[in-house]
């Protein structure tokens, strides 16, 4: 009963980017159609479906790969120096991250359950 109330809540707080992934989704099915020239083919949909269900999945796994601080050591090499010219070390500076990306915890969620939804709905057209 509690991963549905959990569940719940998180769609109510999270509706807005359920919603944008959908019509990001939906642009790219529209563009993939324009490209090919026709909006009556079944096959171009499913076409479009998937290659938006993919491009989200993807940039999910990219969200959840920084999460857990993947990406920490290229942001960490365009880091500036501080005044005195010294720079923190790379371990304090993924602790810092680490702390700080806390209150955004599980914001992949979305891009993985919207891309999964367009593939597997390409896969059923």
């Amino acid at each position: 009963m509690k991963f549905w109330r959990f569940l719940g809540h998180y769609f109510s707080t999270h509706w807005i980017r359920l919603v944008a992934c959908f019509i990001f989704g939906i642009i790219i099915v529209i563009i993939n159609n324009a490209t090919h020239g026709t909006f009556t083919s079944l096959f171009q949909y499913s076409n479009g479906l998937f290659i938006g269900g993919a491009i989200l999945f993807l940039f999910g796994l990219l969200t959840v790969v920084n999460y857990f601080g993947g990406l920490d050591i290229f942001s960490y090499m365009f880091r500036a120096r501080k005044t005195d010219g010294h720079r923190e070390s790379l371990y304090d500076y993924s602790e810092r991250k680490k702390v700080e990306r806390k209150p955004a915890a599980f914001n992949f969620i979305d891009y993985l359950i919207v891309g999964t939804i367009f593939m597997i709905v390409a896969i059923l057209i």
